[in-house]
């Protein structure tokens, strides 16, 4: 065989080895319209806002444009105001070349006099009122691949507002309960958080050792990744040559320890190694970290559609 035949050769497996790694910048997740049974304005825009928020905070995401989706309901004849269904969902989520779309409803947002308070108010004009709020909105998270529902659930916010006694009841007063409602809606992004925790696999590599115990990762804030956020670092099996088809094959991985991210930048991250397994390996270049599986969506999904 001649040097250059060799050379090509190499060249051609490090080619394909490379391009076989899988670069990742987020799962792609579109947010479609969400219902709004409530009759208080504006309330689905900021429910979906604030999925859209807490998605980016939980796991490394990137969401397509709300134009883009909207321009591809306006093409399929979807009203805002229509009910999609999952099937529909999906639909558009390959159009928009999503991996998951999102569903979201508005279901309750009810205002009620919770109790007279004796105190009167600081400038001295007597007894209060006090009104609670309670919304109640359902997430559900579909695989735009397989049709499945990853998730479904609810989250609750409340919010409470005192003002002056009077005769009049202010639970039916159209701009408190607006206000009250977005103030409880916003109380519910921490638990929207906690709720998304894990729904999504992120992976990337390691592209610099800085010492025995810190790294620095190739996704960074730009792709959602948050200081705190930990990870398992596992090296990618060598590739061997398959004895009959000659395909490359790669062996397992091996599981070498545990990351957290310290420092999140745009487009790298930080993190330090939390815990090396028995074979005591240190990490290198080119060595993989990846969030623990997804959660698995509930038996049962909650009444909310």
């Amino acid at each position: 065989m001649s040097k250059r035949m060799r050379i090509f050769q190499i060249f051609l497996v490090v080619f394909i080895v490379f391009h076989s790694l899988p670069v990742y910048s987020g799962s792609r997740v579109a947010i479609l319209r969400y219902r709004n049974s409530t009759g208080i304005d504006d309330l689905a825009g900021l429910a979906e806002d604030l999925t859209g928020f807490a998605l980016k905070r939980v796991g490394a995401v990137s969401l397509v444009e709300r134009r883009k989706l909207d321009k591809l309901l306006e093409e399929l004849s979807i009203s805002i105001t229509d009910v999609i269904d999952d099937s529909t969902a999906v639909k558009v989520g390959r159009l928009a070349n999503a991996q998951y779309v999102v569903l979201g409803n508005v279901s309750k947002a009810a205002v009620v006099k919770a109790h007279t308070l004796i105190e009167v108010s600081r400038e001295g004009e007597g007894p209060q009122e006090k009104y609670e709020c309670t919304v109640l909105y359902g997430v559900r998270i579909v695989d735009v691949e397989t049709g499945v529902v990853i998730y479904s659930g609810t989250s609750r916010g409340k919010s409470s507002w005192r003002v002056l006694k009077s005769k009049e009841n202010k639970a039916e007063d159209p701009v408190m309960q607006s206000d009250m409602a977005i103030k409880a809606l916003n109380d519910s992004k921490g638990k929207l958080e906690n709720q998304l925790k894990g729904i999504f696999l992120v992976e990337g590599y390691i592209i610099q050792v800085i010492d025995e115990k810190n790294v620095v990762l190739d996704i960074g804030l730009d792709d959602g990744i948050r200081k705190g956020m930990e990870f398992d670092v596992i090296r990618p099996g060598k590739m061997i040559k398959h004895p009959i088809t000659g395909d490359l094959v790669p062996r397992p991985a091996v599981p070498l320890g545990k990351i957290k991210i310290t420092q999140a930048d745009p487009r790298v991250s930080k993190a330090k190694r939390t815990k090396l397994f028995d074979n005591n390996d240190p990490f290198r270049v080119g060595d993989r970290f990846r969030s623990q599986q997804p959660k698995k969506a509930p038996e049962k999904l909650p009444n909310i559609w």
